[in-house]
């Protein structure tokens, strides 16, 4: 393991295949290699060394809970911090000020023009039984979590950080 990189928390990259060559899917995986010793992508072909594996899509239909539940199923680690496609590429700043963020089971920050979390951190177990358990009660996105699991929005602000220093995460897309 190298010093530099966090081997408790497993970056994540949630890829749509539309998105799967831009600039900010290639960018997001880049700064989750950097910083992450595990670093997934959900479904994409990416180029050699992008990310440490590629973990399959799951079986139709595909939602934002069936994808999620995928990426937490494919890790040991005990927390997987996601990156969501369409946001900015984040700078290094915002995946790190979650992943200090006092614990709680999920965390993501909170757009200040769109409700869709664009980049969030979740303590696996917990996370992946309240994901399973939405799905089986036909639930297909994250609000299905917020009964289920002691989730938080955090604001870059509570965070430290500003859209500058965040990469533009959270402050619209």
């Amino acid at each position: 393991m190298q010093a530099s990189r966090l081997a408790n928390v497993t970056g994540a990259l949630l890829v749509r295949e539309e998105n799967a060559s831009s600039r900010v899917a290639k960018g997001g995986a880049s700064v989750l290699r950097a910083l992450f010793e595990e670093t997934l992508a959900l479904g994409v072909e990416a180029e050699p060394g992008l990310v440490s594996r590629i973990v399959s899509p799951p079986a139709a239909p595909r939602s934002p809970l069936a994808d999620l539940a995928a990426l937490l199923s494919a890790t040991e680690a005990e927390r997987v911090l996601v990156l969501w496609p369409g946001a900015a590429v984040p700078s290094e700043d915002l995946p790190l000020a979650l992943t200090a963020w006092p614990e709680r089971e999920g965390v993501w920050v909170e757009a200040e023009d769109d409700d869709a979390p664009s980049c969030a951190i979740f303590r696996r177990e917990p996370a992946l039984e309240a994901v399973r358990a939405a799905l089986s009660e036909g639930g297909r996105d994250l609000s299905a979590l917020e009964a289920r699991l002691d989730v938080g929005q955090a604001t870059l602000a509570v965070l430290g950080l500003d859209a500058e220093r965040a990469g533009g995460v959270g402050a619209g897309r």
